[in-house]
């Protein structure tokens, strides 16, 4: 997903910084027929398509956080029934600074 929006992005400087964020991960999630299964039951919840696909990506790939910025997705997350923490960045650093 992260892969295909990127390409879409205008900004080479952008995509270049995403690339090399993209880089760092340790996992990479391929899409199969269950991702979409759970993303479609995200968007009966108001999660846009996009969106849905990357928390069931995240979810498959069992994240323990799912970080945006976002505020709709967050309001949404409880309406979800998952066990993933859906957070905005600042949230997350004083998750992590208070453990």
């Amino acid at each position: 997903m992260i892969e295909y929006e990127n390409s879409l992005n205008p900004f080479d400087d952008v995509k270049l910084e995403i690339d090399m964020a993209s880089s760092l991960a340790n996992k990479m999630i391929t899409h199969n027929e269950e991702i979409y299964n759970v993303a479609k039951k995200f968007e009966s919840k108001g999660i846009k398509p996009r969106d849905a696909l990357h928390l069931a990506c995240a979810l498959r790939g069992k994240a323990d956080y799912f970080i945006t910025c976002d505020d709709k997705i967050i309001k949404k997350a409880s309406a979800l029934g998952i066990s993933l923490k859906i957070m905005n960045p600042i949230r997350f650093i004083e998750e992590m600074e208070e453990s």
